[in-house]
Protein backbone atom coordinates (compact mmCIF):
# COMPACT_ATOMS: atom_id res chain seq x y z
CA UNK A 1 0.00 0.00 0.00
CA UNK A 2 2.03 3.19 -0.91
CA UNK A 3 2.13 5.84 1.71
CA UNK A 4 0.42 9.09 0.87
CA UNK A 5 2.62 11.22 2.99
CA UNK A 6 6.24 12.22 3.13
CA UNK A 7 8.71 9.53 5.30
CA UNK A 8 9.10 13.02 7.83
CA UNK A 9 6.01 13.45 8.77
CA UNK A 10 6.08 9.84 10.05
CA UNK A 11 9.52 10.07 11.60
CA UNK A 12 8.13 13.62 13.09
CA UNK A 13 5.72 12.20 14.78
CA UNK A 14 7.67 9.12 16.43
CA UNK A 15 10.22 12.39 17.71
CA UNK A 16 7.12 13.34 19.06
CA UNK A 17 5.73 10.91 21.00
CA UNK A 18 9.38 10.40 21.88
CA UNK A 19 9.42 13.66 23.19
CA UNK A 20 6.36 13.43 25.27
CA UNK A 21 7.40 9.94 27.07
CA UNK A 22 11.23 11.76 28.29
CA UNK A 23 9.53 14.33 29.57
CA UNK A 24 7.64 11.74 31.72
CA UNK A 25 10.27 10.33 34.46
CA UNK A 26 9.93 6.00 33.75
CA UNK A 27 9.15 6.32 30.58
CA UNK A 28 11.71 5.98 28.09
CA UNK A 29 12.13 7.61 24.71
CA UNK A 30 14.23 4.71 23.73
CA UNK A 31 11.71 2.28 23.68
CA UNK A 32 9.28 4.43 21.85
CA UNK A 33 11.78 4.61 19.42
CA UNK A 34 12.07 0.69 19.92
CA UNK A 35 8.41 0.09 19.45
CA UNK A 36 7.59 2.34 16.23
CA UNK A 37 11.07 0.75 14.51
CA UNK A 38 13.38 3.53 14.60
CA UNK A 39 15.37 2.51 17.17
CA UNK A 40 18.37 0.84 15.20
CA UNK A 41 18.43 3.83 12.51
CA UNK A 42 18.61 6.12 15.44
CA UNK A 43 21.46 4.62 17.34
CA UNK A 44 23.62 4.12 13.92
CA UNK A 45 22.85 7.53 13.24
CA UNK A 46 24.35 8.81 16.60
CA UNK A 47 26.57 6.30 16.08
CA UNK A 48 27.95 8.00 13.37
CA UNK A 49 28.40 11.13 14.15
CA UNK A 50 32.29 11.81 14.86
CA UNK A 51 35.03 14.78 15.89
CA UNK A 52 36.52 14.43 12.38
CA UNK A 53 33.37 15.69 11.03
CA UNK A 54 34.51 19.07 12.30
CA UNK A 55 37.34 19.44 9.92
CA UNK A 56 35.03 19.31 6.51
CA UNK A 57 32.74 22.22 7.82
CA UNK A 58 36.53 24.17 9.17
CA UNK A 59 37.55 23.58 5.39
CA UNK A 60 34.05 24.11 4.07
CA UNK A 61 34.86 20.95 1.86
CA UNK A 62 31.33 20.41 0.52
CA UNK A 63 32.10 17.25 -0.86
CA UNK A 64 33.26 16.17 2.39
CA UNK A 65 30.25 17.89 4.37
CA UNK A 66 27.48 16.15 2.32
CA UNK A 67 29.28 13.05 2.77
CA UNK A 68 29.37 13.15 6.33
CA UNK A 69 25.35 14.11 6.50
CA UNK A 70 24.60 11.34 4.55
CA UNK A 71 26.85 9.25 7.08
CA UNK A 72 24.95 10.26 9.88
CA UNK A 73 21.29 10.35 8.52
CA UNK A 74 21.13 14.35 8.81
CA UNK A 75 17.84 14.47 7.76
CA UNK A 76 16.02 12.27 9.88
CA UNK A 77 18.31 13.05 12.78
CA UNK A 78 16.63 16.93 12.36
CA UNK A 79 12.88 16.07 11.80
CA UNK A 80 13.59 13.63 14.85
CA UNK A 81 15.05 15.96 16.99
CA UNK A 82 12.14 18.76 16.23
CA UNK A 83 9.63 16.23 16.87
CA UNK A 84 10.94 15.50 20.18
CA UNK A 85 11.84 19.24 20.87
CA UNK A 86 7.89 20.75 20.24
CA UNK A 87 6.91 17.84 22.66
CA UNK A 88 9.50 19.26 25.02
CA UNK A 89 7.77 22.24 25.12
CA UNK A 90 4.30 21.34 24.97
CA UNK A 91 4.70 18.88 27.91
CA UNK A 92 6.59 21.09 29.94
CA UNK A 93 3.43 23.04 30.57
CA UNK A 94 1.44 20.61 31.24
CA UNK A 95 3.88 18.60 33.89
CA UNK A 96 4.36 21.62 35.54
CA UNK A 97 0.55 22.71 36.28
CA UNK A 98 0.36 19.01 37.52
CA UNK A 99 3.51 19.54 39.70
CA UNK A 100 2.43 22.59 41.68
CA UNK A 101 -1.67 21.77 41.53
CA UNK A 102 -1.43 18.38 42.50
CA UNK A 103 2.10 16.96 43.44
CA UNK A 104 1.25 13.97 45.78
CA UNK A 105 -1.04 12.40 42.53
CA UNK A 106 1.58 13.28 40.17
CA UNK A 107 4.95 12.18 42.37
CA UNK A 108 2.91 8.80 42.56
CA UNK A 109 2.08 8.55 39.52
CA UNK A 110 6.47 8.97 38.46
CA UNK A 111 6.61 6.16 41.37
CA UNK A 112 4.30 3.35 39.46
CA UNK A 113 6.18 4.57 36.18
CA UNK A 114 9.37 3.77 37.85
CA UNK A 115 8.68 0.89 39.93
CA UNK A 116 7.11 -0.99 37.05
CA UNK A 117 10.01 0.31 34.59
CA UNK A 118 12.51 -1.54 36.40
CA UNK A 119 10.96 -4.71 36.66
CA UNK A 120 9.75 -4.25 32.71
CA UNK A 121 14.03 -4.39 32.24
CA UNK A 122 14.73 -7.79 34.18
CA UNK A 123 12.77 -8.69 30.93
CA UNK A 124 15.78 -9.02 28.89
CA UNK A 125 17.87 -10.62 31.33
CA UNK A 126 17.47 -14.03 30.16
CA UNK A 127 19.25 -16.03 32.83
CA UNK A 128 20.04 -14.94 36.62
CA UNK A 129 22.77 -16.05 38.30
CA UNK A 130 23.91 -15.13 41.75
CA UNK A 131 26.28 -12.42 39.75
CA UNK A 132 23.14 -10.54 38.52
CA UNK A 133 21.32 -10.83 42.02
CA UNK A 134 24.53 -9.13 43.66
CA UNK A 135 24.37 -6.49 41.24
CA UNK A 136 20.76 -6.16 41.55
CA UNK A 137 21.27 -5.39 45.51
CA UNK A 138 24.42 -3.08 45.13
CA UNK A 139 22.47 -1.43 42.64
CA UNK A 140 19.43 -0.96 44.95
CA UNK A 141 22.16 0.04 47.65
CA UNK A 142 23.70 2.69 45.91
CA UNK A 143 20.61 3.83 44.59
CA UNK A 144 19.12 4.35 48.34
CA UNK A 145 22.81 6.37 48.88
CA UNK A 146 22.04 8.03 46.29
CA UNK A 147 18.99 9.04 47.28
CA UNK A 148 19.92 9.80 51.17
CA UNK A 149 22.53 12.63 50.09
CA UNK A 150 19.65 14.46 48.78
CA UNK A 151 20.37 15.61 45.25
CA UNK A 152 17.68 17.79 45.37
CA UNK A 153 19.39 20.43 47.26
CA UNK A 154 22.79 20.73 44.75
CA UNK A 155 21.63 23.92 43.39
CA UNK A 156 21.06 24.67 39.56
CA UNK A 157 24.82 25.58 38.44
CA UNK A 158 26.31 25.68 34.85
CA UNK A 159 28.14 22.56 35.98
CA UNK A 160 25.37 21.06 37.23
CA UNK A 161 22.64 21.31 34.35
CA UNK A 162 25.41 20.50 31.95
CA UNK A 163 26.46 17.70 33.45
CA UNK A 164 22.44 16.99 34.08
CA UNK A 165 22.04 16.90 29.93
CA UNK A 166 25.05 14.65 29.39
CA UNK A 167 23.50 11.97 31.94
CA UNK A 168 19.98 12.10 30.74
CA UNK A 169 20.37 12.20 26.71
CA UNK A 170 22.41 9.35 27.32
CA UNK A 171 19.89 7.41 29.22
CA UNK A 172 17.17 8.26 26.58
CA UNK A 173 18.35 6.50 23.82
CA UNK A 174 18.45 3.36 26.44
CA UNK A 175 15.47 1.46 26.34
CA UNK A 176 13.69 0.85 29.82
CA UNK A 177 15.77 3.41 31.39
CA UNK A 178 14.25 7.01 31.48
CA UNK A 179 16.29 10.52 31.27
CA UNK A 180 13.70 12.24 33.02
CA UNK A 181 14.22 10.26 35.85
CA UNK A 182 17.54 11.21 35.75
CA UNK A 183 17.25 14.62 35.75
CA UNK A 184 14.84 14.11 38.89
CA UNK A 185 17.63 12.20 40.62
CA UNK A 186 19.93 15.27 39.45
CA UNK A 187 17.56 17.64 40.89
CA UNK A 188 16.99 19.36 37.88
CA UNK A 189 13.62 18.09 36.64
CA UNK A 190 11.13 20.74 38.12
CA UNK A 191 13.97 23.69 37.60
CA UNK A 192 14.32 22.63 33.52
CA UNK A 193 10.88 21.62 33.30
CA UNK A 194 10.09 25.90 34.91
CA UNK A 195 13.05 26.52 31.96
CA UNK A 196 11.19 25.18 29.11
CA UNK A 197 8.47 26.74 29.77
CA UNK A 198 9.78 29.91 30.50
CA UNK A 199 12.33 29.45 27.75
CA UNK A 200 15.42 30.31 29.57
CA UNK A 201 17.18 29.76 26.63
CA UNK A 202 20.89 29.86 28.52
CA UNK A 203 20.07 26.72 30.62
CA UNK A 204 18.22 24.95 27.66
CA UNK A 205 21.84 25.49 25.72
CA UNK A 206 23.37 24.01 28.55
CA UNK A 207 21.52 21.24 28.95
CA UNK A 208 21.51 20.50 25.38
CA UNK A 209 25.36 20.98 24.93
CA UNK A 210 25.67 18.61 27.74
CA UNK A 211 23.57 15.88 26.27
CA UNK A 212 25.18 16.31 22.88
CA UNK A 213 29.17 15.45 24.25
CA UNK A 214 27.37 13.14 26.42
CA UNK A 215 25.90 11.07 23.31
CA UNK A 216 29.46 11.36 21.58
CA UNK A 217 31.19 10.40 24.80
CA UNK A 218 29.38 7.46 26.00
CA UNK A 219 26.99 5.95 23.59
CA UNK A 220 29.87 3.45 21.60
CA UNK A 221 30.28 2.82 25.66
CA UNK A 222 27.32 1.75 26.77
CA UNK A 223 26.52 0.37 23.06
CA UNK A 224 29.15 -2.19 24.24
CA UNK A 225 28.11 -2.65 27.70
CA UNK A 226 25.04 -3.99 26.31
CA UNK A 227 26.72 -5.45 23.74
CA UNK A 228 28.70 -7.24 26.03
CA UNK A 229 27.52 -7.20 29.60
CA UNK A 230 23.92 -7.19 29.21
CA UNK A 231 22.29 -9.02 31.53
CA UNK A 232 24.78 -7.50 34.31
CA UNK A 233 24.28 -3.76 33.11
CA UNK A 234 20.86 -4.85 33.08
CA UNK A 235 20.06 -6.51 36.86
CA UNK A 236 22.32 -3.40 38.28
CA UNK A 237 20.84 -0.37 36.45
CA UNK A 238 16.59 -2.44 37.80
CA UNK A 239 19.04 -2.17 41.21
CA UNK A 240 19.73 1.64 40.91
CA UNK A 241 16.04 2.15 39.71
CA UNK A 242 14.52 0.18 42.43
CA UNK A 243 16.68 2.41 44.96
CA UNK A 244 16.43 5.58 44.04
CA UNK A 245 12.74 5.25 43.71
CA UNK A 246 12.94 6.00 47.44
CA UNK A 247 13.03 9.52 46.01
CA UNK A 248 9.73 9.65 44.60
CA UNK A 249 8.16 7.67 47.79
CA UNK A 250 9.56 10.20 49.92
CA UNK A 251 8.19 12.60 47.55
CA UNK A 252 4.19 11.31 48.11
CA UNK A 253 4.73 11.60 51.63
CA UNK A 254 5.67 14.63 52.28
CA UNK A 255 3.16 15.91 49.53
CA UNK A 256 0.26 14.03 51.47
CA UNK A 257 0.92 10.93 51.74
CA UNK A 258 -0.72 7.47 50.37
CA UNK A 259 -4.70 8.28 50.50
CA UNK A 260 -6.64 6.84 47.77
CA UNK A 261 -5.66 8.95 44.49
CA UNK A 262 -2.07 8.28 45.01
CA UNK A 263 -2.78 4.97 45.07
CA UNK A 264 -4.93 4.75 42.04
CA UNK A 265 -2.06 7.08 40.25
CA UNK A 266 0.64 4.56 41.29
CA UNK A 267 -1.47 1.88 39.09
CA UNK A 268 -1.77 3.94 36.01
CA UNK A 269 1.85 4.39 36.05
CA UNK A 270 2.26 0.36 36.31
CA UNK A 271 -0.52 0.65 33.66
CA UNK A 272 1.15 2.80 31.38
CA UNK A 273 4.36 0.46 31.69
CA UNK A 274 2.57 -2.60 30.92
CA UNK A 275 0.50 -0.92 27.89
CA UNK A 276 4.10 -0.28 26.46
CA UNK A 277 5.47 -3.39 27.19
CA UNK A 278 2.28 -4.90 25.71
CA UNK A 279 2.88 -3.06 22.02
CA UNK A 280 6.39 -3.96 22.20
CA UNK A 281 5.95 -7.29 22.65
CA UNK A 282 3.36 -7.15 19.34
CA UNK A 283 6.49 -5.35 17.59
CA UNK A 284 8.44 -7.97 18.12
CA UNK A 285 6.71 -10.85 17.30
CA UNK A 286 5.44 -9.21 14.36
CA UNK A 287 9.29 -8.34 12.93
CA UNK A 288 10.07 -11.72 13.95
CA UNK A 289 7.48 -13.86 11.28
Amino acid sequence: MKKDYPEEVGIFLRGFLMGICDVIPGVSGGTIALITGIYGRLIHAIGSIHPRMINSFVRFDKEAILADLKEIDFVFLVVLVSGIGIAFFFMSRIITFFLQELPHITYAFFFGLIVASAVYLLRDVKEIGYKHIGLLFIGIILGLIIVSFKPLEIGHSPVIIFVTGMAALCAMILPGISGAYITLLFGQYEYMLTSLHNFVYHDIILFCVGGVVGLLLFTRVLKYLLAHYHASFLSFMVGLMLGTSNLLYMEVEHAGGFTLFPLLAILLGIGVIAFIALMETKVTKRNQT
